[in-house]
């Protein structure tokens, strides 16, 4: 009972159920609807629970208010759900669950899905940020979990390609920092999988985990991780696949996008910490910008001895060479010619220059200073690993942090959801 934020009642326009009396009980992770057979019932029960938890409150903790700071005390028995609707036997970790859904003529329309998951990862970054701090408080995180509920309905039909590439790389990383905000990380290399399998959204009527969306909507149209000599053991032993029957289908990327490799960030201290918040109509440049952020912070140079050199690459270019060409050196093909086609203005640009000037001289194609190319290349091409570590905290990157849900835009909240 201490966990209980408020206990009201729901009025009839809100959840017309005829003939029943409805009451709305909220902690901070969940919002529970309970129906009485009369109005006399209805407010005795009321009455009963805001007494019992007024004798259960902390002594010198006001139970709601904005400002408390506070801790949830058993994550996964709030946002565990079971339902055959999710596929028989599932056992998912649906995290956007915390309220009923007023879908129209009751509720209002589903909002438009590219700014709405835009704003959810502004906001789940700011949360990051403050979970620390006194900003860190339930109301904050209760608006917050109250509007990832809309996602259940919004319309994905008709997006450009642009709009679903953004959507989906949004939603992941919403989805993401959601889990390690609420859920918390892995606890072992072994219950990698599980995690990422078993956190999900529901979305547009239909339940997604984050390697369902990482390897069923954004890498679909692209090749499978290398399992030679297990490349990928210990991250993905299996990866998901829909049958060709699934209605989820219409979610897949149509086409291939390589720097989807570069900035799809799994949150492993092996990538950088910085997220960006991607926009439909600059997503190009931001695609590039990401991308060239992720190549300086993982591809390295490292001399051997006077004429050996030896490429360092990430380890996604090991698990997906294929996305690249057919080989490890069209990987550093791709890398060089990515990064020396970046224009004037981009950041780091000096950065980049210098590394794709270093990268094309190690090419087996390279000329000398006598103009003669290469007979073989006399180097090595290495990967480097993948650290099953996660961040603790995270940036956006490259726009500034807004502020997180204000209490007008949470009393809006709640007058959107039961």
């Amino acid at each position: 009972m201490s966990d209980v934020q408020y206990c009201n009642a729901v009025a009839h326009d809100e959840l017309p159920f005829l003939g029943f009396w409805m009451l709305r009980i909220a902690t901070v992770g969940r919002v529970w609807v309970l129906a009485c057979g009369t109005e006399a019932q209805q407010k005795e029960w009321i009455a009963k629970i805001n007494a019992q938890r007024e004798q259960t409150k902390p002594e010198g903790l006001d139970g709601y208010s904005s400002g408390d700071t506070f801790e949830l005390s058993d994550t996964r028995e709030l946002y565990l759900s079971r339902s055959f609707r999710w596929g028989p036997g599932s056992k998912r970790c649906v995290l956007n669950n915390r309220r009923l859904l007023r879908r129209p003529p009751v509720g209002p329309d589903a909002p438009s899905p590219g700014p709405l998951v835009a704003q959810l990862l502004h906001n789940a970054l700011a949360l990051h940020q403050r979970r620390d701090s006194d900003d860190y408080s339930s109301s904050t995180v209760m608006a917050f979990l109250d509007c990832t509920v809309a996602l259940q309905g919004v319309d994905l039909d008709d997006m450009s390609n642009h709009q679903q590439l953004a959507f989906w790389l949004n939603l992941y990383h919403c989805m993401l920092l959601h889990a390690l905000l609420f859920v918390g990380p892995p606890t072992s290399t072994r219950t990698w999988p599980s995690w990422f399998s078993s956190n999900c959204y529901e979305v547009a009527g239909t339940v997604v985990s984050l390697a369902e969306v990482e390897h069923c909507i954004l890498r679909r149209p692209m090749s499978q991780p290398a399992t030679k000599a297990g490349l990928i053991q210990g991250i993905y032993p299996e990866v998901p696949k829909w049958h060709e029957d699934d209605p989820r289908q219409r979610f897949a990327l149509p086409y291939k996008e390589p720097r989807i490799n570069f900035v799809l960030n799994c949150a492993s201290v092996s990538y950088p910490n910085d997220i960006m918040v991607f926009a439909a109509d600059t997503i190009e440049a931001q695609l590039n910008e990401a991308s060239s952020r992720f190549i300086l912070k993982t591809v390295q140079t490292v001399s051997v001895s006077k004429i050996r050199r030896e490429i360092v690459l990430p380890k996604v270019c090991e698990w997906y060479t294929d996305d690249f060409g057919f080989t490890t050196l069209d990987c550093v093909r791709y890398i060089q010619t990515y990064i020396s086609e970046q224009p004037v203005g981009s950041a780091n640009k000096k950065e980049l220059l210098e590394l794709s000037l270093m990268l094309n001289a190690l090419l087996p194609e390279a000329p000398d200073i006598w103009g003669r190319t290469k007979e073989k290349w006399e180097g090595t091409v290495k990967f480097g690993s993948m650290r099953a570590e996660f961040h603790q905290n995270f940036t956006e990157h490259p726009q500034p942090n807004p502020a997180v849900f204000t209490e007008q835009q949470h009393d809006h909240g709640m007058n959107r959801f039961v």
